[in-house]
């Protein structure tokens, strides 16, 4: 069986948030997990909830089972879109459009079970669009829920095509028995492919693929120990959206003592504005000082002078931090 989504959207982004993994419950662990995810303060336009599930044996409806999302009781039956098994495990994958129950920008799921098997939760994620006007964006996901288990090569096609394109990324759910490696083929729309070796950790897995400019087309997995994998779904977000780019100029630094000054011009030299632009000030990896600039438009520029109090010397390094439609983006400067 196969479950597909495929959906575009004009002035909006999509988003796909890791909610829960790996997590055991009933018997003798926990009777429930719960978690929560912030989104962005956009207005929701679609959002769809995705579980998946595990146990030794198929599920007694004598115990009982409730999936709740924000304040609303999704099921409080155990009915799988998708079930399959093997001759150890039973794998369950759960489906639920929750736009209208999201209701705030930190929405939380909460799953209960009180039987006596314990289930494992490999994973719950929210895909998740919003309206998104500043600039004149495009948003496509494509989500095909097809499991195959137990593989040591897998080869999937995909549906998606946006023109132009400035950003896509390929997420792949596989669980894995133990520690591997796997290679990953990825071919684009411009016929070029690209490859790169992960190790995966027992359990859930969800590799990403990020690409500029171009989006993938199809995607083959080999797993280079033979250890034999089980694959379960694919997510294709691809994206145009203006981006922007801040560049710094112009850096000094000053000290008298205890007192730091750091000047710069802020200048973003992309197509997009930047939603809103942060600073901060690490040294060993804490946060010595930070200052939030705001909003950058393009071709525009902001002069910065930053002062903070330190007895630590340098070196530090200076990370600017600026957002675009709920995306963060890091440039970090060193100074010595």
């Amino acid at each position: 069986m196969e479950i597909k989504l495929s959906e575009s959207y004009k002035n909006a982004i999509s988003l796909l948030y890791s909610m829960i993994e790996d997590e055991v419950i009933g018997f003798q662990h926990r009777k429930d997990v719960h978690a929560n995810v912030t989104l962005p303060e956009l207005r929701p336009l679609k959002a769809y909830l995705l579980v998946l599930t595990s146990m030794s044996e198929p599920f007694n409806r004598m115990y009982k089972w409730k999936l709740v999302f924000e304040n609303v009781v999704l099921t409080r039956e155990f009915k799988p879109n998708i079930e399959i098994s093997t001759a150890k495990q039973y794998f369950d994958l759960f489906l639920y459009d929750v736009t209208s129950a999201i209701k705030t920008t930190k929405p939380y799921v909460r799953i209960s079970y009180d039987g006596r098997t314990p289930i494992k939760i490999h994973h719950v994620a929210l895909l998740s669009i919003h309206e998104y006007s500043k600039d004149n964006t495009l948003t496509q996901f494509e989500m095909r829920i097809d499991p195959m288990l137990s593989w040591t090569e897998i080869q999937r096609e995909l549906q998606v095509e946006l023109t132009p394109c400035s950003e896509s990324t390929l997420y792949i759910g596989v669980v894995s028995p133990k520690m591997c490696d796997l290679d990953i083929s990825v071919l684009l729309n411009n016929d070029r492919a690209l490859t790169k070796t992960i190790r995966t950790s027992p359990g859930f897995n969800l590799i990403d693929f990020n690409v500029q400019s171009n989006y993938p087309k199809s995607f083959r997995i080999i797993s280079k120990s033979g250890i034999a994998l089980n694959y379960f779904y694919t997510v294709a977000i691809l994206s145009a959206i203006p981006k922007p780019i801040i560049e710094v100029e112009n850096l000094k630094f000053k000290e008298y003592q205890a007192q730091k000054i750091i000047e710069m011009e802020l200048i973003n030299k992309g197509d997009g504005v930047a939603d809103d632009v942060q600073l901060a000030v690490l040294r060993l990896g804490s946060v010595i000082a930070s200052r939030r600039i705001g909003p950058l438009e393009p071709n525009k520029s902001h002069s910065v002078k930053l002062e903070f109090r330190s007895s630590y010397s340098k070196p530090y390094i200076l990370r600017i931090i600026y957002f675009k439609a709920g995306k963060p983006y890091t440039k970090d400067i060193y100074i010595s």
